[in-house]
């Protein structure tokens, strides 16, 4: 399977196209009479605009990437089976009229639709669209990165390895309704039909759209269609008048691309209504007197950590790897660096998350116990470590903390910047020495796989530990709550505290300015904006 994942996940050609700011004027509507123009300035009014720095986004498909800026404007014109409640990231049905019901084994999930959904072309969303989706996902010849998210539906494993042209465990009752079969019982099935990569597609405009589906064809059955798509400034997503689920009260929404200075120049002039904030500015807002009541802040259920490649040395050995977090002063990078506005972390699970243990103490920091360790490894005179940096990320302050913490125990630590294409070449196929990782998740079953099995090669840790493995497996088939989350505790305390697989940096708090006009809006735990409940005020 290991060599099936890896030429799969290193086929996928990387978006590459990177946003500017030019363009971002709304064009002119049609008509003559004042009313019409009146309306056209009220509905222009309406649309909310969201500015930031965005990673590289060259198509929507949910299919063809993991990173979370395209996922998050795909999951407001894409719906799945089942959706995370924007507060407390419970699962609640969406496509469905109700959750699965479940068989007494386990094993069998049945499905039924809410009846008379519409995408947004105007025809109905039904069993033949699921069908087809799930086909798509799973087709080898789709080269999608994300199937191993749903792998253990029966037959998954037969289609991507090109041994099967049918998803042999989804069966089609009728219009409306569907089996689903998975190989063993998991207790985590129902997040796996929330994730917003197994989004329900429509099979006509789909085929109709060919090469250009995610760009500027991509119809969905979400709550915004998409009305505009320019790789190079903006994503403006318009208001679906037939959405299943009721009208939203935004007439769009404008996804503008804004390195930071711009963005918080453009909040500051009153142009854009929402903007990330990062822990260097948050006191500077929330000290002014104008700006202060604009804060907002939320508690992630994530974490930014390096991941300590074991398959190149010297990280081949468990004593270097704990001397690498021996050497991390996570206290000083939080409270001085980052200036309170994150959380110190005490292990691999973040606060909040099933299988966090809040008794653990805070992770050592001890240069002169990493210094021994690194002589009983066989390198009395310290050791040389690269990190590879997408240009996408703009957290390199911090890793240039770390590094600079790091020379006090005798590591050394390069940083190398590339192009984000090149950056999810090499790392999908497992050669980043050490990856610098930020994960979020509200299931732990998918906050794992970033040292489970085959993905860990995909995230460059290159874990493969066959006890760690059958924890994640057992955790899987465990129905019982509290059972469940001891296993996490201790895969996370496998993982952190026995082999060194991550060196984590800290729990992430996200902070963002919000307009007066807003409101509605929501920063969900697992990091992702949701505006599905958001309105702008009416002056």
């Amino acid at each position: 399977m290991r060599k099936r994942l890896r030429k799969v996940i290193t086929c996928v050609i990387a978006a590459t196209m990177v946003f500017s700011l030019a363009g971002c004027g709304s064009s002119k509507t049609e008509g003559n009479s004042d009313s019409n123009g009146v309306a056209a300035e009220n509905k222009q009014n309406k649309v909310l605009k969201y500015g930031g720095n965005l990673e590289p986004v060259g198509n929507l498909d949910t299919h063809l990437t993991n990173y979370r800026n395209v996922l998050e404007i795909s999951a407001h014109i894409q719906e799945s089976l089942l959706r995370l409640n924007s507060d407390t990231l419970v699962v609640e049905p969406a496509l469905l009229k109700s959750m699965p019901k479940v068989s007494d084994d386990g094993k069998t999930y049945h499905c039924q639709l809410k009846e008379g959904i519409k995408f947004h072309d105007g025809s109905e969303l039904t069993t033949e669209d699921v069908e087809f989706t799930f086909n798509k996902i799973f087709d080898p010849t789709t080269k999608n990165i994300n199937a191993s998210v749903a792998d253990m539906i029966v037959g998954a494993k037969d289609m991507l390895d090109g041994n099967a042209k049918e998803l042999s465990g989804l069966k089609i009752l009728d219009k409306y309704s569907f089996d689903i079969e998975i190989e063993e019982v998991n207790s985590s099935f129902n997040k796996v039909l929330a994730n917003s990569s197994l989004c329900i597609y429509p099979k006509k405009a789909y085929e109709e759209a060919g090469s250009e589906w995610g760009t500027t064809k991509f119809v969905g059955a979400g709550p915004y269609k998409l009305k505009e798509f320019n790789a190079k400034s903006k994503v403006v997503l318009e208001k679906f008048d037939d959405y299943f689920d009721g009208k939203k009260k935004l007439a769009g929404i404008e996804f503008l691309n804004m390195d930071e200075s711009t963005s918080l120049l453009e909040f500051e002039k009153g142009n854009i209504d929402i903007v990330g904030l990062k822990s260097d500015k948050v006191d500077e807002y929330s000290g002014n007197e104008k700006f202060k009541d604009n804060v907002r802040s939320t508690q992630t259920l994530g974490i930014v950590t390096f991941g300590l490649n074991k398959d190149m040395a010297p990280l081949d050995n468990v004593k270097v790897r704990e001397a690498v977090n021996l050497a991390i002063d996570r206290e000083s990078l939080v409270n001085d660096f980052l200036r309170g506005h994150a959380v110190i972390p005490n292990g691999f699970i973040p606060a909040g998350m099933e299988g966090y243990d809040k008794s653990a103490a805070k992770l050592e920091y001890n240069t002169e116990k990493a210094k021994k360790l690194l002589e009983e490894a066989g390198y009395p005179n310290g050791i040389e470590l690269n990190a590879v940096i997408s240009e996408a990320v703009t957290l390199v302050p911090v890793v240039e903390v770390v590094q600079q913490q790091l020379l006090k125990a005798n590591i050394t630590l390069n940083i190398n910047r590339i192009d984000h294409a090149s950056y999810v070449d090499m790392r999908s196929a497992g050669k980043v020495q050490i990856p610098l990782l930020i994960w979020s998740s509200g299931d732990p079953d998918a906050y794992f796989r970033l040292v489970y099995g085959d993905d860990s090669q995909t995230y460059s840790t290159n874990y493969f530990n066959k006890e760690f493995d059958g924890m994640y497996e057992e955790a899987r088939k465990t129905l019982d709550d509290a059972k469940r989350y001891k296993i996490y505790t201790e895969m996370g305390n496998k993982v952190q505290n026995e082999d060194f697989i991550v060196a984590p940096l800290y729990y992430p708090e996200s902070y963002y300015l919000v307009s007066d006009r807003v409101s509605g809006e929501h920063l969900m735990k697992n990091s992702y904006f949701r505006f599905y409940d958001a309105e702008i005020k009416e002056k």
